[in-house]
């Protein structure tokens, strides 16, 4: 099923992993297929080893984890990231982090003596094990748990994720920096698993286009060029707010040259030395297009 669903959304795939169209699969002849399937668990004699599967939905479906009981040995494949796990990645479907992290916990379970990531160097310390594994599931249980009891007192979604805050004792762990995703994303994948699409906004359930919105905000502004103006001003002091004001400068004027700079400025300030990977990512290509889009009116 989530082959299926990369197949059939084989355009959103390519652009959210930056792939050209020709490297996705658009049919199942174009990919390689597994040639065993399993639920739950399943067991490979191999070289006189044995090689235990274990599925639980992480960052996809269909992810699994390894374990080989006479090595007292795990592969957490990306369960494990030596960094905030990457369970909260808003380019991509529905991940699980209550499931994901039963599947630390469950790996912890096992006593394991070695452990092999799939980012980060193997580790040989079995208590250096457990507390990596139990840590990473604390922080995802946590997350889930705050929001969801947000979600439960009548928070809007948003307030739920606003208020989210790990443990210091988590927190500050190495292991646990915000490098890829944040825990403000993790928390929206929560959300996003627990509710549906509406975001507690009443005039969102069936909203205006974007676009109008934004030319009627610029309107009250004064024009596009004064909205764009007063994000410049801002972006050091609030760079969230001046991106979102830049949004509707570009959303207002996506033709003029003047307002496209500014923007091009705005999100340049939004990144900085604490802006995560994804984010980052998302903001650069943002720029990108932008860019081209001002060379594009410049040839006119």
């Amino acid at each position: 099923q989530q082959l299926a669903y990369d197949m059939k959304s084989f355009g959103l795939i390519a652009r959210n992993n930056q792939q050209a169209l020709a490297d996705v699969p658009r049919k199942m002849d174009d990919a390689i297929l597994p040639t065993l399937t399993f639920n739950d668990k399943v067991s490979l004699p191999i070289g006189g080893e044995e090689f235990v599967l274990t599925h639980a939905r992480g960052e996809t479906e269909d992810q699994l984890w390894v374990s080989v009981p006479s090595r007292k040995l795990v592969v957490t494949a990306d369960y494990y990231q030596n960094f905030l796990p990457n369970a909260g990645n808003g380019k991509r479907r529905q991940r699980y982090p209550d499931q994901w992290a039963k599947a630390l916990r469950d790996m912890a379970a096992l006593k394991p003596e070695r452990m092999l990531p799939m980012h980060g160097a193997a580790l040989a310390d079995a208590a250096d094990i457990k507390d990596r594994l139990v840590a990473h599931a604390d922080i995802l249980d946590s997350i889930t748990t705050q929001v969801v009891d947000g979600l439960n007192a009548g928070l809007r979604r948003d307030q739920a994720v606003e208020r989210v805050r790990l443990a210091p004792a988590l927190a500050e762990r190495d292991d646990a920096r915000e490098d890829y995703v944040s825990v403000k994303d993790v928390a929206r994948m929560v959300a996003q698993q627990y509710g549906g699409w509406w975001d507690d906004m009443p005039s969102h359930w069936n909203p205006a286009p974007v676009a109008d919105e934004a030319r009627e905000v610029a309107a009250l502004a004064g024009g596009a060029r004064k909205l764009v103006q007063r994000a410049r001003a801002i972006v050091k002091a609030n760079p969230a707010l001046a991106a979102q004001l830049a949004d509707w400068a570009w959303l207002a004027a996506p033709d003029d040259a003047v307002v496209l700079k500014g923007v091009l400025d705005v999100y340049g300030g939004r990144i900085g030395p604490d802006t995560t990977t994804q984010e980052a990512l998302v903001y650069r290509e943002h720029m990108i297009r932008l860019k081209m889009r001002i060379a594009e009116l410049a040839r006119k």
